[in-house]
């Protein structure tokens, strides 16, 4: 008997001793249901052929590299390596070096494991790196379950300064408990009037006057590090004339007004010195003068060597001084010296400044 179709194959052979007749075919065609056809040879007798159709679809086509090895699909085994069970590099069972890592610039560690399974349970991939040791990570700072005992080499002197004006904030460095400070407040303005008539006021003659000298103030502050001080340094765009640091505060001199009435216009006083808790030392900014010329100079800022000078005079020096003197008072025009001289008639005053030593 011979079954065909239109398969695309056709199969002959003979019954076997029950009178069935049984075969294999590989189909050419995909698809069906295709109508079987029987053609019989043999003698002379009758013959039952059971009527029926045959569908073909496509064979199955397995990826071996995506199949586990030891695992037989549709005749292909496996060979997707299992790193759940495999020790690759000798430390451990289901433990890989990564094939690359990568941070991006950033604390996030990225890792490229190698080709194969992980069962999400104890299989692991990893990167060695000697460098990572509680030796060279900061004393007190984790970094991947890496606790630092790193001190670093704490200093011993050191000095820094604020001589522009604004505020700041430094942060207490390692091995400082304590700092010598000298602040110094801004200069004040000086003023001038051409003479003429005043709104409100009347007629004025020609008169100037100096800008008083900013104070000084020194102080033994305790610290602790990592702390953080706020910092002002007054002068012009400061907003202030005072300079501070953390709740030290020392006075900037006082401004000159050439358009008060005649029965308020006083002399610029010179800042204060410092007296309240916490200043060891301290000298106050020297006092101007107005007078009947629109040409005047302003005082000096105190400084370590005592008080500022009266009008047009240099500051105190104090040779050998860690700290600077106070700033000359500037003349009618120009500005003034800094630390803390006070401006002349036509002039600008000199900065506040902030200096700290260990």
């Amino acid at each position: 008997m011979t079954v065909s179709g239109n398969f695309g194959a056709s199969r002959s052979g003979v019954t076997n001793a029950n009178g069935y007749f049984s075969f294999s075919v590989t189909p050419t065609n995909v698809g069906g249901p295709f109508t079987l056809l029987y053609s019989v040879t043999g003698p002379p007798g009758s013959y039952t052929t059971n009527q029926g159709s045959l569908t073909v679809t496509p064979p199955i086509l397995v990826p071996r590299d995506k199949v586990l090895e030891g695992v037989t699909i549709a005749g292909e085994t496996g060979i997707m390596p299992n790193m759940a069970t495999r020790n690759p590099n000798g430390i451990g069972v289901g433990r890989s070096v990564a094939l690359q890592y990568w941070t991006g610039g950033s604390s996030t560690i990225y890792f490229k494991p190698q080709k194969g399974f992980f069962d999400g349970v104890d299989s692991w991939t990893y990167v060695s790196e000697p460098n990572l040791v509680p030796s060279n990570v900061k004393k007190g700072v984790s970094i991947l379950g890496v606790t630092g005992t790193l001190q670093g080499a704490l200093p011993t002197h050191g000095s820094k300064s604020w001589t522009t004006p604004g505020t700041y904030t430094w942060t207490v460095p390692e091995g400082v408990s304590s700092v010598l400070v000298g602040i110094y407040g801004a200069g004040g303005s000086g003023d001038f009037h051409p003479g003429g008539y005043i709104p409100g006021i009347g007629n004025r003659s020609p008169i100037g006057g100096g800008g008083g000298g900013g104070a000084f103030g020194l102080a033994f502050v305790a610290l602790t590090p990592g702390q953080n001080i706020s910092i002002t340094v007054g002068g012009v765009g400061a907003g202030t004339k005072n300079s501070s640091f953390g709740d030290l505060i020392v006075n900037g001199g006082k401004s000159f007004s050439a358009y008060a009435p005649i029965n308020e216009l006083t002399s610029a006083k010179g800042g204060e010195a410092p007296t309240g808790a916490g200043f060891i030392a301290g000298s106050k900014g020297g006092d101007a003068y107005w007078g009947s010329s629109t040409s005047v100079s302003g005082a000096s800022g105190g400084g370590p060597a005592g008080p500022g000078q009266t009008s047009g005079a240099g500051g105190p020096t104090f040779p050998g001084s860690i700290f600077p003197a106070g700033g000359y008072g500037g003349a009618d025009v120009g500005v003034a010296g800094s630390p803390g001289g006070g401006a002349g008639s036509k002039g600008t005053p000199g900065d506040g400044a902030v200096y700290i030593f260990w």
